[in-house]
């Protein structure tokens, strides 16, 4: 059954508020137009998730004239943080009888009142095409968690912009990149999502590594072993100096490498750092038998 319940020869237009409940048709309104409403703090410019999943279902499946009527609805799944704007448009992720189809939801006024269209188009399985990030709220996201202090962000100075990518879907186990300038150079961060309800982790802001790379430094090695306080002060130094000189790292308070370190080209290790009174890790690559190294960002 394609395109909107019709009666007569008007379309059918069934309309919830935010909170997703339904109201009877007062004396007022024509018969081919039911509105709800719910007393309440109505967010100014969100949709609340869960009522709209609940207010979708319940026009789905509710009788007339307030809804379709429809058998066989068992799960719907609308966008998070779904901006209100009259005339704007969306769509919801119906379950019917097991196969997974489109519904879409019009926004009429800037107070939250939307219309529900009927479930049409089969999806595919696993693919939310409705999840997706609002990139303002995940830009700003972003931004925060690099520049707040810890434990809740990392307590980057520099950082002056982020731009991540639009229309970028939620879905767990993905990942993508966004932009960062930091200092004026402009870096990549790893944005990790965590779950299909958009948790996401951000990693630290990190420029494509060269042999010349700034995050490289030269440490000559006694013998075959590192000089382990040259060694210490060299990855400290690569940790806090700004851009282009280092990562511009702050509350970095001590770093401890193992003694007695092998030179070998190909190999790695590990260096403890204390940040912010927190104790990371490093790692350390070394690039030749010289004793040029590679130092990894503390996580």
């Amino acid at each position: 059954m394609g395109g909107r319940r019709r009666v007569g020869f008007s379309t059918l237009v069934v309309v919830l508020f935010l909170s997703g409940c339904q109201a009877g048709a007062t004396s007022s309104q024509s018969a081919n137009e039911v509105s709800g409403r719910q007393s309440g703090q109505i967010g100014p410019r969100f949709f609340d998730q869960d009522a709209v999943e609940a207010g979708v279902l319940a026009i789905l499946s509710g009788p007339a004239p307030s809804g379709y009527a429809l058998v066989g609805i068992s799960d719907v799944t609308c966008p998070d943080d779904q901006p209100v704007v009259a005339g704007s448009s969306f769509v919801c992720v119906v379950t019917q009888d097991g196969s997974r189809k489109k519904a879409t939801v019009t926004v009429k006024d800037d107070e939250g009142l939307y219309e529900v269209g009927i479930p049409a188009e089969d999806v595919q399985a696993g693919v939310y095409e409705t999840r997706v990030f609002n990139r303002v709220r995940l830009e700003s996201g972003v931004l925060q968690i690099l520049t707040e202090p810890a434990p809740r962000g990392y307590a980057l100075s520099g950082v002056s912009d982020v731009a991540c990518p639009s229309d970028q879907e939620v879905n767990a186990g993905t990942s993508f990149l966004c932009a960062v300038t930091q200092d004026g150079v402009r870096k990549n961060v790893t944005v990790s999502v965590k779950n299909d309800n958009g948790t996401y982790e951000v990693g630290i802001p990190a420029v494509e590594v060269q042999e010349t790379s700034v995050t490289t430094s030269t440490v000559r090695p006694v013998g075959r072993i590192f000089d382990q306080v040259a060694l210490e002060s060299g990855v400290m130094k690569i940790l806090t100096d700004q851009a282009p000189g280092g990562y511009g790292l702050v509350g970095i308070e001590k770093v401890s490498c193992p003694t007695n370190q092998p030179v070998a080209a190909g190999t790695s290790f590990v260096c403890s750092v204390l940040q912010d009174g927190l104790l990371k890790s490093v790692t350390v690559t070394v690039k030749d038998d010289d004793g040029l190294y590679e130092v990894g960002i503390p996580a």
